[in-house]
């Protein structure tokens, strides 16, 4: 946790990151990878989707290394730094329906949103990365 709040604050006193920038999906699984142009780091977030608990088993990854392991679904979230004010990573969009599922998601400072995150959906039995524009 104390990774993600170094980035937050990183983020909001050097500019915004790209984590977008490239994001590669196969089967139940999406790796999406940005840059932090303050600190000339590369920033990875590696989902895997389970369908039968609905949860996202999710892989902060900094230089390729993981920095942070969590499982996300909609009882645990938003996730949270103590501090003041509150770092925390939290959904903008949920999407459920019969066959398919969508969460879009963004980190926000207080209420500020400071990075939006790629949304990923589950659809055909893939996990699919795609740009968050809500």
């Amino acid at each position: 946790m104390l990774v993600l709040v170094g980035l937050c604050l990183l983020l909001i006193s050097h500019g915004s990151a790209t984590i977008a920038e490239s994001c590669q999906c196969s089967g139940l699984t999406c790796i999406c990878c940005g840059s932090i142009p303050a600190i000339q780091n590369n920033a990875c977030l590696e989902a895997v989707y389970d369908p039968h608990n609905l949860e996202l088993d999710l892989n902060f990854l900094a230089n390729g290394e993981s920095v942070y392991k969590t499982k996300i679904n909609s009882g645990n979230f938003p996730i949270c730094a103590p501090v003041f004010p509150p770092a925390c990573w939290a959904f903008n969009r949920i999407h459920i329906d019969k066959d398919n599922a969508q969460v879009c998601s963004e980190v926000r400072i207080g209420p500020v949103p400071i990075l939006k995150v790629p949304c990923l959906a589950y659809a055909g039995g893939n996990l699919i990365a795609s740009p968050n524009i809500y």
